[in-house]
């Protein structure tokens, strides 16, 4: 029965995974918000706001869905280079970027100088707007290699004949460009669609420079009234948004047809300047927060200080992250096998698909939001239990950070899925050997470094998560984000800039670590299929 039926168990873990991290608690926090009750409905929505949440995640979106399809533009034929810079951006906090521009308007530096003064005159909006644009720019600086992966698939189609058939019909660089630009629309639409869609759930680096978005006001909504309903209906249009990314991201991540043929033809393309582009973006994501906050260190010694002082915080959240790391692999393999072959009847691709867009949703949707549902449900189940007190532990913390970054783990289980070698299997169950021992022996190990990677990158992820942390987090456990989020608050420049460094570098050396884990798996499938 379990040979028989191993994708359908996994598909069913999926589904139960799906409702008790994901659909179970927003639905307790939709329910506990409607018992609190709206006082006031009045300015629920109001139209400033409402422009003020699509202009700056437009802008953002746009900025970095352009450049993104350079990138992806540049580095065609470099799947791999992506993939580090990919790594980088993801292993490093967003709101680093930010916080290193933000330095620019240090009064004791020459453009805060100029900032302060123009303060004191007529133009007092300048500081304000100016922190507002280093924030967008540090946001667009974060999501440009994520941009790029977005665009991947489109660029990847203009191969060299393409190229040449061009510089034949076209005789001029004008025309040239703008047919070019005719075929690129689709790939830089879509990478900036997909950031604008994680820039509307963004709220740390745009709340620290007081931008007025909905994901702000729902976490001022959750702080002043955590058991209103308020805060959930102010949200409602961000809830709309990610429903609409999660199915709209569930047809590329886990639809049919094309990753094979996208990266035969990405192969052809070539690029030049790969280098220069990668260690442009890989200074841009990672280097200048190391470069800035290290010039604004006043003396080495703060790193070691800061290592002591953040040591609690750091292992308490890197016991979560263990824990999300973990439960993430589970959830990476549990994908896999649901989708893998003809591991199982239809139905179970069904389910695992159709629990693979409530976890992209998931991932879509305000942390902070995500946060109170995670907390609202776990109150519910401390209640049901009498009261032991399971909702003031850590497992409130990683369920609602699996919910968050759980979507993570089902692109990466899906696309191993459909890169999987049919041909293995079938040549296994020829020679007696199939279930979930051949299945685990022959397609499991050799790629078992990606399953490995996609955990550290998870558990990563889960160390540096701020909104839902912030909302979910009991009283009195220890947490990096929250002291990262009380330096960026309070302006603990020295602090700040130890934390950040000391980050940043991790974060870059756990990039190289599970890209290794990566090569070494593709490294070892590849041989496996020429043997």
């Amino acid at each position: 029965m379990w040979r028989a039926d191993a994708g359908g168990v996994a598909a069913v873990c999926v589904a139960l995974a799906a409702v008790g991290l994901v659909l179970g608690p927003v639905v307790a926090g939709v329910l506990g918000s409607a018992w609190g009750g709206v006082e006031d409905w009045s300015g629920v929505w109001p139209a400033g706001l409402m422009v003020s949440t699509l202009a700056w995640s437009g802008v953002i979106g746009v900025s970095a869905g352009v450049l993104g399809s350079a990138l992806a533009w540049g580095l065609r034929g470099r799947a791999w280079l992506l993939l580090v810079l990919v790594l980088v951006s993801l292993m490093t906090p967003g709101y680093l970027a930010f916080s290193a521009l933000n330095m620019l308007r240090d009064p004791t530096t020459w453009t805060g100088d100029v900032l302060v003064r123009a303060a004191r005159g007529p133009d007092r909006w300048l500081i304000v707007g100016a922190g507002r644009g280093l924030a967008a720019l540090g946001l667009t600086l974060w999501a440009w290699p994520l941009a790029a992966a977005c665009a991947w698939g489109g660029v990847s189609r203009v191969g060299r004949g393409v190229e040449e058939q061009l510089l034949m019909d076209c005789p001029t660089w004008r025309s040239r460009a703008g047919a070019l630009a005719g075929m690129l629309v689709r790939p830089v639409c879509a990478a900036a669609g997909m950031v604008w869609l994680l820039m509307l759930g963004s709220a740390v680096p745009l709340h620290i420079a007081e931008v007025p978005t909905l994901a702000m006001t729902t976490w001022t909504e959750l702080a002043l009234n955590p058991g209103g309903g308020r805060a959930w209906v102010v949200a409602m249009p961000l809830v709309a948004a990610a429903l609409a990314g999660g199915v709209l991201l569930s047809r590329a991540a886990l639809g049919g047809g094309g990753w094979e043929e996208g990266e035969e033809r990405a192969s052809v393309g070539g690029a030049r300047w790969a280098g220069v582009w990668a260690l442009v973006v890989g200074a841009a994501v990672c280097g200048v927060p190391v470069a800035a906050h290290w010039w604004s260190l006043d003396d080495a010694g703060a790193l070691g200080r800061m290592w002591v002082a953040a040591g609690p915080h750091a292992a308490a959240s890197a016991g979560v992250g263990g824990v999300v790391a973990v439960a993430g692999m589970a959830l990476v393999v549990c994908v896999w096998r649901g989708l893998s072959g003809r591991a199982c009847g239809g139905w179970a691709r069904w389910v695992v698909c159709v629990a693979g867009v409530v976890f992209l949703v998931g991932m879509l949707m305000p942390g902070v939001l995500m946060g109170a549902a995670h907390a609202q449900a776990w109150r519910w189940v401390d209640e049901a239990m009498g009261g032991v007190g399971v909702s003031e532990g850590a497992a409130p913390l990683v369920g609602a950070h699996l919910a968050r970054f759980g979507g993570v783990g089902v692109v990466i289980g899906a696309w191993l899925a459909r890169t999987e070698d049919a041909g293995t299997m079938e040549l296994s169950r020829l020679d007696g050997v199939g279930g979930v021992r051949g299945w685990a022996g022959l397609v499991l190990v050799p790629r078992v470094g990606v399953v490995l990677g996609a955990g550290l990158m998870i558990g990563v992820l889960s160390m540096h998560e701020i909104e839902s942390a912030v909302v979910v987090r009991p009283v009195g456990l220890a947490s990096l984000s929250h002291l990262l989020l009380g330096y960026l608050h309070f302006t603990r420049r020295e602090e700040l800039s130890a934390a950040a460094v000391l980050l940043a570098v991790s974060g870059g050396v756990m990039a190289l670590v599970v890209s290794g884990l990566l090569w070494s798996a593709a490294g070892v499938a590849s041989r496996r299929r020429r043997g």
